[in-house]
C-alpha cells in the first residue's frame, strides 16, 4: 500500500474531491431533470414560456432537497439505521451461534489493529449470498453489517480479508461520504418513486365520475417514471463515480493489516462461482449499492454504471496466477489455496516491546492501532475468559474500566474504592477489586485492548449516565494527583471511542503551521523524546531530529523531571483543534523520527504514547 493511502491529509483530500465531484454531478441531475419535465409540461401547454421553466425548476429542486433532507434525518443515528434499514439485526455480544461468534472476533481483532472504538456488528439474515458494509458518519457511530451468507460461506481468514476490506472504508474516511451519498440518490429516485405510485394507485370510482382520473394518475405516473429517468442515470453516475476506485484502495489496506491477499482473494473466488453471488434482495440496496464489499444489485443500469471494479480484475491484483476462469474452481480448490485456520495452542502473553515501524507508519499507527491484526490477535487471544465476558456487559465494562485505573499505594486505592462506593454503591466496588486481581498481570497493550472492547456495551449508557461514568473515570485518573502515561491514554482511548457517540459534533478543521503552535509542538516532541530514553544527551538527540523533520528552527526542548501528561493533553488540545491538517501530518511523522531515533525497539510505552497522540490529532479516525 502506497504511503499516501497510509496518510489521513491525503484521505481528507481526496473525501473533498469526491464530496465536489458528488455534488457537481447532483446539481446536474437536478438540472437535466427539471430541463425535460419542463419540455413535457411545455409541449402539453403548447408554451415554452419561461416562467413556466422557473416553476418546474423550483419544483423539482424544492422535491429533490426536501427527499433528501427527509434522508438524512432518517440516517441521523449512524450506521445503526443503515443496517437495519437493509435487514439487518445486531449480533449480541454474548450470541452461542459460532458464525457469530467467529464474526465478532474478527471484528474486534480488527478494531484493535486498527485503533477505531469497535462499531456495531449486524447480521442480515435472509441474505445468503456473499456481501458486507461499514456505514457511519465516524468511526464513534460506525456499524459492519455482513450477510448471513457470508459467515456461513467464509473461513477466517477469508473472512478476515472482507472484514478488513470494511474497517479500511472507517479508516479512509469513506463512510461519511458514502451515507451523504445514500441521502443524495435518495432525492433524485424521488420522482421515480412518486411516479410509481401514480402508475399502480387505482383512485375510488364513484358514480359521478367520467374515468378520467383513472386515466389521468397513470399517465402523470408514467411521464414522471420517463423523466426521472434522468434522475436515474446521474444518480448510478455519482454511485459509481465516488465508488470504485475506492475499492480498489480498501483491498489494498486489507492485504496490509491481514498480510494475507489470498484470504481476500478466496472471498471474491466465491463470490464468483455461488449462484447468489454478492446481490442483495433488499428494496433499500439500490440506494446503498456503492457501501457494499461486492456489485450488490443486478440490472440494467448496475450493468452500466458499476459501483464496483469487475470482479476478475480485483482478484488479479490479488492473485496474478489466476486467469479469470471461474468454472475451473471449486469451494474445494479455493479452500486450499488459503492457509490453513490456526489450531489451539499454548496462548503465551505478549511481548512487552514491539518491532521498529518503518517511517511513514502504517494506516493502523496514525489512526492508534496496530500495523498488523496478527499483533491485535495475540493481545486478545491472552485475555483471561472471564474478562472478555466481562466486556459484553455494560457494568462489567465498567468495572474493568474501572479497575485498570486502581492504585498499587493501600491510601490511595482505598480512596479510589471509597470513590467507586459513593458513586455506584459496594457491589460495584467489590468487582472492581476482583477484577483488579485479574488484570494484575496483564500488560498495559492488553489492558488498553479491554478498553476497546468495552465500547459496544458502554454505549448502551445514556448521556447522564456517561457523564457520571467519565466524571468518576477522570477523579479516579487524578486521585494521586499526578497523571501516568497510561491513565492519559486510557482517557484519551475512552474520549476517542464515546465522546462522539454521546456528544456528536463536527470537526473544524484547522489553519494554523507550526510558528503559531512552536509551543505546543515543543512539548509534544519533548515529553515523547524523554519516553523515549533516560539518557540526556539522547533525548536533545531524538528531539532535535524530531525538530529537523517539521523543518522548524524555533522549536526547543522542555526537559522535566518527568513527563507532565496535563501539558502533554493541553498541547494536543491546542493542536487538535488549530493546526491546519499539513501540520497534523507533519507532527505525526515527526512524533516517529523521535521514537525511530534511538534504540533497536519501540517499547511499550512509546508504542502506546504515540498512539494517544494520534487519537487525539485524528478523531474522527480521517
Amino acid at each position: 500500500m502506497s504511503s499516501e493511502a497510509t496518510n489521513f491529509v491525503f484521505r481528507q483530500d481526496a473525501a473533498r474531491r469526491n464530496t465536489r465531484r458528488m455534488l457537481v454531478l447532483f446539481a446536474l441531475g437536478i438540472v437535466s431533470t427539471a430541463a425535460l419535465l419542463y419540455l413535457v409540461v411545455a409541449l402539453s401547454m403548447g408554451s415554452f414560456d419561461p416562467t413556466i421553466f422557473l416553476g418546474v425548476f423550483l419544483l423539482v429542486t424544492g422535491a429533490v432537497f426536501i427527499a433528501a433532507l427527509f434522508k438524512v434525518f432518517q440516517l441521523s443515528h449512524g450506521g445503526k439505521t443503515v443496517a437495519m434499514a437493509l435487514g439487518g439485526r445486531p449480533v449480541a455480544p454474548e450470541s452461542r451461534d459460532p458464525d457469530e461468534r467467529k464474526l465478532r472476533n474478527v471484528v474486534e481483532e480488527m478494531a484493535i489493529a486498527s485503533g477505531v472504538p469497535v462499531p456495531e456488528i449486524y447480521v442480515l439474515d435472509q441474505e445468503m449470498s456473499i456481501n458486507a458494509f461499514a456505514a457511519g458518519y465516524s468511526p464513534a457511530d460506525a456499524a459492519i453489517g455482513v450477510t448471513r451468507g457470508t459467515i456461513q460461506n467464509l473461513n477466517r481468514e477469508e473472512l478476515q480479508g472482507v472484514i478488513a476490506h470494511e474497517f479500511s472504508h472507517i479508516l479512509n474516511g469513506d463512510m461519511k461520504l458514502n451515507i451523504r451519498l445514500i441521502s443524495l440518490i435518495f432525492g433524485l429516485l424521488f420522482l421515480t418513486v412518486i411516479g410509481r405510485i401514480f402508475l399502480y394507485t387505482r383512485p375510488v370510482r364513484s358514480r359521478s365520475s367520467d374515468g378520467k382520473a383513472e386515466v389521468a394518475l397513470p399517465l402523470i405516473g408514467l411521464c414522471l417514471i420517463l423523466v426521472g429517468g434522468i434522475s436515474v442515470f446521474f444518480g448510478k453516475l455519482i454511485q459509481s463515480a465516488v465508488s470504485r476506485q475506492r475499492e480498489y484502495l480498501a483491498d489494498a489496506s486489507a492485504v496490509q493489516f491481514t498480510r494475507n491477499p489470498m484470504g481476500l482473494a478466496a472471498a471474491l473466488k466465491k463470490i464468483g462461482i455461488l449462484s447468489s453471488r454478492s446481490y442483495i434482495s433488499s428494496p433499500q440496496a439500490e440506494e446503498a449499492a456503492h457501501l457494499f464489499f461486492a456489485k450488490g444489485i443486478k440490472g440494467f443500469w448496475s450493468n452500466i454504471f458499476a459501483t464496483h471494479p469487475p470482479l476478475e480484475k480485483r482478484i488479479q491484483l490479488l492473485d496474478p496466477s489466476f486467469d479469470g476462469d471461474f468454472t475451473k474452481l471449486t469451494l474445494k480448490s479455493i479452500a486450499s489455496q488459503t492457509k490453513p485456520e490456526p489450531q489451539p495452542s499454548e496462548k503465551k502473553p505478549p511481548q512487552r516491546v514491539f518491532p521498529r515501524i518503518p517511517i511513514p507508519m502504517a494506516a493502523a499507527a496514525l489512526s492508534g492501532g496496530y500495523e498488523t491484526t496478527q499483533e491485535a490477535q495475540q493481545v486478545l487471544e491472552t485475555l483471561p475468559p472471564s474478562v472478555r465476558g466481562m466486556c459484553s456487559d455494560p457494568l462489567g465494562a465498567i468495572s474493568l474500566i474501572y479497575s485498570t485505573l486502581l492504585d498499587s499505594h493501600p491510601s490511595v486505592f482505598q480512596s479510589q474504592l471509597a470513590q467507586i462506593t459513593k458513586t455506584y454503591g459496594e457491589q460495584l466496588a467489590r468487582e472492581c477489586t476482583r477484577a483488579a486481581t485479574e488484570l494484575h498481570q496483564l500488560s498495559r497493550s492488553q489492558k488498553l485492548a479491554i478498553v476497546s472492547l468495552s465500547t459496544p456495551p458502554l454505549r448502551q449508557m445514556s448521556p447522564d449516565q456517561f457523564e457520571t461514568f467519565n466524571r468518576l473515570l477522570k477523579e479516579l485518573v487524578y486521585s494521586n494527583e499526578e497523571v501516568d502515561l497510561f491513565e492519559f491514554c486510557v482517557l484519551k482511548n475512552i474520549e476517542h471511542n464515546l465522546k462522539g457517540h454521546f456528544y456528536p459534533h463536527r470537526i473544524r478543521l484547522g489553519t494554523l503551521g507550526t510558528q503559531p503552535l512552536k509551543d505546543e509542538i515543543s512539548a509534544v516532541l519533548s515529553i515523547l523524546a524523554q519516553t523515549e530514553t533516560d539518557d540526556p544527551q539522547e533525548v536533545i538527540s531524538a528531539f532535535e531530529k524530531g525538530a529537523k523533520h517539521m523543518n522548524s528552527e524555533e522549536l526547543t526542548l522542555q526537559l522535566q523531571e518527568s513527563p507532565n501528561y496535563e501539558v502533554l493533553e493541553a498541547a494536543l488540545d491546542k493542536i487538535a483543534t488549530q493546526a491546519s491538517p499539513t501540520t497534523k501530518k507533519l507532527i505525526m511523522e515527526a512524533c516517529n523520527v523521535v521514537v525511530a531515533s534511538t534504540n533497536e525497539q519501540v517499547t511499550e510505552e512509546e508504542t502506546n504514547l504515540v498512539r494517544a497522540i494520534s487519537l487525539v490529532l485524528n478523531p474522527q479516525g480521517l
